[in-house]
């Protein structure tokens, strides 16, 4: 049988929070320089008298990609380089999913803000994430550049759950997007909560989250409701 059974949740990632590093399958450098972090979990299975090979589960993040669709110079290096880019990132995360079909990806906020994003309204950051299959993103301050209303609109044409467990319209307890979901590759079920940090208010444009009420994320993330 395998180590892994299908009713068993393995919390992956919280997203918007800081992550302990683990295992990582990508040289630090190189991945640094993406922009791509890495974690490589092993699912832990029930005790059984027959346990078969441990599974191992790839956790792919980025963050704070801000509109970055082409190379950068690297001004940390004496050349500096070009490096980075949407195609160079979508090349690395189709070799983890080619070395391990137990890979997710996902942003933890801030895709917009740049050029192509003010160009676009930030279209252009979220057809990226769905031609890369993104499985999940949270809601950071820079998706509110363009106002909320306009960021629910980009929420709704992706095939991506949007994230965000502490966000509510102003005034009410009605969440501005879904808190979490539960994703299922190859009887592996991970568990992903998308909370905005606290200072969100203070790093968006007042008239940006005018409609919205924000909880501490402490509280969101001790409300077990929220992802059971």
């Amino acid at each position: 049988p395998h180590m892994v059974r299908r009713r068993r949740t393995v919390l992956a990632l919280l997203l918007g929070l800081l992550c302990t590093a683990l295992t990582v399958a990508l040289p630090l450098p190189v991945a640094e320089r993406l922009g791509l972090g890495v974690r490589s979990l092993h699912a832990a299975p029930q005790p059984t008298a027959s346990a078969g090979p441990t599974r191992e589960v790839v956790i792919l993040y980025t963050n704070d990609f801000h509109s970055a669709l082409d190379p950068i110079a690297a001004y940390w290096l004496p050349s500096q380089p070009r490096m980075g880019g949407a195609a160079a990132l979508a090349g690395y995360v189709n070799r983890f999913r080619a070395a391990n079909d137990t890979t997710f990806l996902f942003d933890a906020g801030d895709m917009f803000t740049g050029v192509v994003s003010h160009l676009t309204g930030g279209e252009a950051l979220m057809e990226m994430m769905r031609a890369m299959r993104y499985d999940a993103m949270a809601i950071g301050n820079h998706e509110f550049d363009y106002g909320a209303p306009a960021f629910e609109r980009q929420m709704a044409r992706v095939p991506m759950p949007v994230l965000g467990a502490n966000i509510f319209y102003k005034g009410t307890r009605h969440r501005y997007s879904r808190p979490y979901v539960i994703l299922e590759r190859n009887d592996v079920r991970v568990a992903v909560l998308g909370v905005i940090g606290a200072d969100a208010r203070s790093a968006v444009l007042p008239e940006g989250i005018a409609e919205l009420d924000f909880d501490e994320p402490a509280a969101a993330l001790a409300d077990r409701k929220s992802v059971v």
